[in-house]
């Protein structure tokens, strides 16, 4: 009985972890392998696999327009007022329609793969040794992935296969010399040798090859963009790569793409009001020639040479009254263009400029730009029917009506300003009665081509900013760092790997046998058996490996013969010091070495100078004849069978153990469960108590035949043999349940087929009780 002392339970942990120990100390073979196979898994790793490296590029993104923040208040700049968001420039960064054209620029639709022997492949992003030239057009269109699988032997005789996306032979070549033409349903591919081509060499390798926009989706993965700092405006552009150059080489393509792309941008805002300005300086000048064409007339018909000396003096009184109605006319002039222009259908989505004076109209007018804008950069990406850009298409609508009524409310305004104007002008022209009627005439024609003169200087200095910011169009990203290759690999190092190797085969082999114990459902030692039961142990039998069934015959020196020596002295035990002359040998399931133990053990009880009987009473497939090499034609069922048979005729002595006799089970019959309940029996046992000393039987497994159980009557102990790594939990429940029914008398365990452990005493006894 184990006790509940807690120095007990501490001792009993020891004793598990040392157990432990000791067992992954006779598993260092399996530790050694697993080590060395990690390690050798490790190396090929790191042999397959290339170093990555990501390579980095920073931009700082600006805006330009900041910097003319007093020409847009006296001019038309307002058109292009865009306050620069960095996450918009990121979905810029990320659009499909620029990574399209970088994989344009560098070829990434095709791909290089060399075979450099059986297990390493190389991707060759320049200097491959073969060039794939596809069909004029086919990477603009086509849909589908194809892969060339090329081979060349030493001679240069080459076999290619065309494989497209679902692995099926759309072309191929075979035993044809360089250059070679693939014929396939999206047309002819040729393949031709490069530079690196190394004549008289064998050469494997695979090239893929892809539409530009299959090619632009998978580089849009591979390329990374971020914010490192939500406080500056900057973008990180990287790219996880084995090549360095090839990376650096996409990551500037990209930033060269996106600043291309803003400078072009910028160009089309500006050339757009450039084109706007060209078209009103046609209409001006012909106004302003027919205003001017009016004066001339207007002096010929009048006979006036030079007004502006007659009229000096009144026009320097009216100065300021003049210039006020310039200006107000300039105003109303503006309004109005600007008014035409929105009313013409052809500029629906072209950006208005913004009218000189009118603050209410401006506001409405710089949103409206801003929307323009906002739709101008998703048309470049968006696909026809995007609801996003049909919900802006009406947002415009609506807040064009919005700027017409703000635009007429203005125009209204500034004509009651004008015509206040004109009313103050009109009370100074009767002011004037000495001045003849048409000087008053000439001077209204003078003013309207002051003004048409004004409108055409203003938009002359408009086309000049205009051509100024196409010719210095800037983009806005600011490089801060070209592409860049951090100094530490991405991937692990060599040195990780092999340390990773190493602690992965250092944890496999107890991993193994942890799981190995959880879905076995034997036990393979004493400790283990002490835990599934509390039926006393008599003690445990090591394997041999000489091939006998007697090993304690003599002086027999082996460990096993030691262990039966031990099990022999542990017979006390096992009935609480009673006299059990009577020993029933049994087993659960056959294989378990019932036989063995109980021939053993009758053999090491004659050691001491008793005398012993073995009965072979296993009447259904009996094994001691074949065991101990005795021949008898008679036996136990002879016996039983017929009463003219006596004790005497069916004991054989055995030739080598002095005083060990043995009655073989005999003839197998067809009723031995009805022999074995016979009156003889008992009359046999009653015989053989009063000659022998000990009386071993070795009887039938109890979980197989119920035999045994009819021996019960005439045994005094059981002893019940069970095997390490054969016998199963549900055996051992099964003899639990014989022990606590009783229905063999004292039952105590021998764990058979262990392996032979310093310290034979340890484990044997009761164990647990």
């Amino acid at each position: 009985m184990k006790p509940d002392n807690p120095v007990y339970k501490k001792r009993d942990n020891r004793i598990e972890i040392a157990d432990l120990i000791s067992l992954y100390r006779s598993k260092w073979p399996a530790f050694l392998i697993s080590i060395a196979a990690c390690l050798a898994l490790a190396v090929l790793y790191i042999y397959i696999k290339a170093p990555v490296y990501e390579i980095q590029a920073n931009i700082l993104i600006t805006d330009d327009d900041k910097t003319s923040d007093l020409m847009r208040s006296i001019s038309m700049a307002d058109m292009f007022v865009n306050n620069t968001s960095v996450d918009e420039e990121m979905s810029i960064l990320n659009s499909h329609s620029l990574f399209r054209n970088v994989t344009e620029k560098l070829g990434c639709n095709i791909t290089y793969t060399v075979k450099n022997n059986l297990i390493k492949r190389t991707t060759k992003y320049s200097g491959s040794p073969v060039k794939l030239t596809p069909p004029a057009g086919i990477a603009d269109t086509l849909r589908r992935s194809l892969k060339f699988k090329l081979k060349a032997d030493k001679e240069g005789v080459v076999s290619v296969t065309v494989r497209n996306n679902r692995d099926k032979i759309v072309g191929e070549v075979k035993e044809k010399r360089f250059p070679v033409t693939v014929t396939t349903p999206y047309g002819d591919f040729i393949l031709s040798t490069t530079d690196t081509y190394e004549k008289g060499r064998s050469l494997s390798m695979q090239i893929g090859f892809c539409g530009y926009d299959l090619a632009a989706e998978l580089l849009q993965k591979e390329v990374m963009c971020y914010i490192p700092n939500k406080k500056a405006d900057v973008i990180t552009v990287a790219l996880n790569s084995t090549d360095i150059n090839y990376a650096k080489n996409v990551v500037n393509a990209v930033i060269q793409q996106y600043n291309a792309r803003g400078i072009e941008e910028n160009q089309r805002k500006a050339q757009q009001t450039a084109d706007f300005i060209d078209k009103r300086l046609v209409d001006i000048s012909k106004e302003l020639n027919d205003a001017e064409s009016d004066i001339e007339q207007y002096k010929q018909s009048h006979d006036i040479v030079d007004v502006e000396v007659e009229t000096k003096y009144l026009l320097t009184r009216k100065g300021t009254l003049e210039e006020s109605l310039i200006a107000a006319e300039t105003e109303v002039g503006v309004l109005e263009l600007t008014r035409d222009f929105i009313a013409d259908p052809a500029n629906r989505f072209n950006l208005i400029p913004t009218p000189l004076g009118a603050e209410a109209a401006a506001e409405a007018i710089e949103a409206y730009n801003s929307l323009i804008l906002e739709r101008i950069r998703l048309e470049k990406s968006a696909k026809p029917g995007n609801k996003v850009l049909t919900a802006l298409n009406e947002q415009i609508d609506a807040m064009r009506t919005n700027v017409a009524t703000t635009l007429e409310r203005s125009i209204a305004s500034a004509r009651v300003t004008l015509n206040e104007l004109r009313g103050k002008s009109g009370d100074s022209q009767s002011r004037l009665g000495d001045i003849p009627a048409r000087e008053r005439e000439f001077v209204n024609i003078k003013r309207r081509q002051a003004v048409k003169e004004n409108l055409y200087l203003f938009l002359l200095k408009e086309r000049e900013e205009s051509a100024l910011r196409i010719a210095n169009a800037v983009p806005k990203g600011m490089i801060i760092d070209k592409a860049y290759a951090l100094s530490d690999q991405v991937n692990m190092t060599p040195a990780k790997v092999l340390i990773l190797a190493f602690l992965l085969g250092l944890f496999i082999v107890p991993l193994w046998l942890y799981f190995r114990s959880l879905i076995r459902n034997k036990f393979s030692d004493m400790r283990e058996l002490q835990r599934l039961t509390t039926i006393p142990i008599l003690g445990e039998v090591s394997l041999d490996r000489s091939g006998d069934k007697l090993v304690t015959a003599g002086n027999s020196s082996s460990s096993t013969a030691e262990l039966f020596r031990l099990l022999r002295s542990n017979l006390q035990f096992i009935t609480g010091g009673i006299n059990a002359k009577v020993l029933l040998v049994t087993s659960s399931t056959a294989g378990e070495g019932k036989s063995f133990v109980a021939i053993n053990m009758a053999a090491s009880l004659t050691i001491s100078g008793k005398r012993v009987v073995l009965v072979g009473m296993d009447i259904r497939n009996p094994q001691l004849t074949n065991y101990l090499g005795v021949a008898s034609e008679t036996g136990l069922t002879t016996y039983l069978s017929s009463s003219q048979y006596t004790i005497d005729d069916i004991t054989v002595h055995h030739p080598e153990v002095k005083g060990l006799d043995i009655i073989t089970s005999g003839p197998v019959t067809p009723n031995p469960s009805e022999l074995l309940m016979s009156t003889r029996v008992d009359n046999l046992f009653s015989e053989l108590r009063s000659r022998y000393d000990y009386i071993i039987i070795d009887s039938a497994p109890v979980g197989m035949v119920s035999d045994t159980y009819s021996l019960a009557r005439v045994s005094d102990a059981t002893i019940y043999v069970c095997r390490a790594n054969h016998t199963t939990f549900s055996d051992i429940e099964f003899v639990n349940r014989l022990y606590a029914e009783k229905r063999l008398p004292h039952i105590a365990l021998v764990l058979n087929g262990t392996h032979v452990r310093k310290g034979y005493g340890y484990g044997y006894g009761y164990g647990k009780a």
